[in-house]
């Protein structure tokens, strides 16, 4: 096998060191693509090695077809006694600190977070890698100085060097596919969540007076993008025992006052406390809301006024809710209360997760030049991201949560760095088949080379198991999906890792 190197702005390095490399294990994934490759190096320039962390590189078989591609992520350098070793992991040039504010009196706050600081020196050399640091308690000074010292520590690879019981000189470098460096960097999304969920301050009625029929909030989007509304919460009480139903609508802006509605749901009273309350209420149909639009939220009681039984809902006197308005109607007109206050309340969105996926990896995705979308999962889930999780971990998640064909999506990342994003494929007649010999082949029964073998297909045992043997209490023991493929390049040993089980399968002698 031979292997080219790109530097980090992947331009091909053509003139090599003089080295021999050795690659000694490649591995794939059908989440992600290549996923490994490690190699041994030896020869006078060993040591340019180091130079090389954050390349690219592309692996080729013997007929020079291009098998793997990633990034070299781990150098170690054997010398005499001694191993020096530089890892990606150990670096970051983007930190933020997570603490729990205390002013200058002592006084415990609420949990802040510090802007980013960066080091463009070397992201502009490696790319972002980004880090929380958490702080339990400190002033907003100690947070700030705290990330600018973990900052200057960690900008760059840090090498690490230990004693080794050889004198040999050589290399050993680790690479990872570019599908890992989804984990670089933290994924926000401030769409598909908003209101205003500070603590109660007043209490205003309705539906016990024909001055207070129903009352409404307005609000606006505070994020810079559209998003698809699907439940509302509003926290709220009854008083007394009233019967009948509440009603929360959606509804467009009419000159200041709220218009027709967009959507509603409904909730028994039997269901809401004699105490304020958060309840959701989820919309009989999904609305789209658009930026520096004004929507309004009517909340009313399906039974007549009454001064005994009737409802609350849980407000603010401080005015801090700045898109939006409280009114009540007085059976005529929409007017402001007395005093007036911001009803507290939360509007909620959902994305399909196909979608969600797609943007956390052109998000999050700094090398990734490309995602091609195949697959619209028709599941729905809430779009919005704090930002305190890695691109990566989230990415899966919504993955591994799969369609609504109960069918998880598999994203793999080619050779010019674009993701395929698409559906697990199911059993049929187009799966590779393994035979008792060892060998695979593809559904033509024409058999496939190492270069050929990869995850994210089913495999069917050609020639295994009689056809007589009783196995309908048992999965199909016939087929597997193919998860991971690992060669072992000096043996020729694939290791395959089915879906959903624990054993691996070792294959050699396949060329």
């Amino acid at each position: 096998m031979k292997i080219a190197f790109y530097d980090r702005n992947f331009q091909q390095v053509l003139n090599q060191p003089d080295v021999q490399i050795n690659v000694q294990n490649v591995s794939w994934a059908a989440i992600g693509g290549p996923k490994k490759c490690v190699f041994d190096v030896s020869g006078r320039d060993v040591w340019e090695m180091v130079e090389r962390l954050r390349f690219g590189i592309e692996v080729f078989d013997d007929r020079q077809e291009e098998i793997w591609w990633g990034y070299v992520s781990k150098v170690e350098i054997y010398f005499g006694k001694l191993n020096l070793s530089v890892d990606l992991d150990t670096f970051a040039n983007k930190i933020r600190v997570i603490y729990s504010a205390v002013n200058v009196a002592g006084s415990i706050g609420e949990q802040s977070t510090t802007p980013w600081a960066e080091n463009t020196d070397s992201s502009g050399e490696y790319g972002v890698k980004e880090k929380s640091v958490s702080l339990s308690e400190g002033t907003d000074e100690q947070a700030e100085n705290l990330r600018g010292t973990i900052l200057d520590r960690l900008k760059f690879p840090i090498p690490a060097i230990q004693k080794v019981g050889e004198n040999k000189l050589r290399a050993k470098v680790t690479c990872e596919g570019w599908w890992k460096t989804l984990g670089w960097k933290y994924y926000a999304n401030d769409t598909g969540k908003d209101g205003y969920e500070e603590s109660g301050t007043g209490t205003k009625n309705f539906g016990d007076a024909t001055a207070r029929t129903k009352v409404a909030q307005s609000f606006q989007l505070a994020s810079a993008a559209d998003w698809t509304a699907q439940t509302i919460r509003v926290k709220m009480k009854k008083v007394e025992s009233p019967t009948d139903t509440i009603t929360v609508a959606l509804c467009a802006d009419s000159s200041g006052t709220p218009g027709s509605v967009l959507a509603s749901a409904t909730l028994s009273a039997d269901l809401i406390g004699d105490y304020f309350n958060w309840y959701e209420f989820t919309l009989n149909t999904r609305v789209q809301l658009s930026v520096s639009t004004t929507y309004w939220i009517t909340i009313t009681r399906s039974g007549a006024n009454n001064s005994t039984n009737y409802f609350a809902v849980d407000a603010n006197e401080d005015l801090g809710y700045t898109r939006g308005l409280f009114r009540i109607w007085t059976g005529s007109a929409w007017v402001a209360s007395d005093p007036d206050v911001d009803m507290l309340f939360a509007v909620a969105g959902v994305a399909e997760t196909s979608a969600q996926a797609e943007e956390m990896i052109t998000t999050t995705g700094q090398f990734v030049t490309a995602v091609d979308k195949e697959v619209n999962s028709g599941v729905y889930s809430s779009p919005y991201r704090d930002g305190t999780r890695l691109g990566l971990d989230q990415a899966m998640e919504l993955l591994v949560s799969g369609t609504n064909n109960q069918l998880r999506m598999l994203a793999q990342m080619d050779i010019h760095r674009r993701v395929r994003l698409f559906e697990e494929p199911q059993s049929g007649s187009k799966d590779n088949l393994l035979t008792s010999d060892g060998k695979m082949r593809d559904y033509l029964d024409k058999e496939l080379q190492v270069s050929q073998i990869r995850p994210g297909v089913w495999v069917q045992l050609k020639d295994a198991i009689p056809g007589t043997v009783d196995m309908d209490k048992l999965a199909d023991p016939t087929k597997f999906f193919l998860e991971e493929v690992e060669l072992d390049v000096p043996s020729g040993r694939l290791t395959f890792t089915p879906r959903d089980q624990s054993k691996l399968l070792n294959i050699g002698g396949l060329q």
